[in-house]
């Protein structure tokens, strides 16, 4: 399943690698920064709080938004709770 979230008015100086690597978050586990790719994978906790899921969050080059790739399926409260 694929999710996207929108930048909004940081939409055009947004840089996940920056954002990523500068404050450190592909360092800490479980997340795993993925050069080749410049994305960030790392379980996200859903709506319930018990239960989390893989995803894989990505910038396409010149788009607004991330993309949220998940490994599993979703409710309609657990796709809010990771738009949110």
């Amino acid at each position: 399943m694929e999710l996207k979230l929108e930048l909004g008015e940081c939409s055009g100086s947004f840089d996940m690698e920056k954002a990523v690597c500068n404050h450190g978050l592909f360092m800490m586990s479980p997340n795993v920064w993925i050069p080749s790719t410049k994305s960030l994978r790392r379980p996200l906790r859903l709506a319930d709080s018990c239960r989390s899921v893989s995803v894989t969050i990505s910038h396409p080059p010149d788009h607004p938004f991330l993309v949220i790739q998940v490994q599993d399926s979703l409710s309609s409260a657990d796709e809010a709770a990771i738009l949110v």
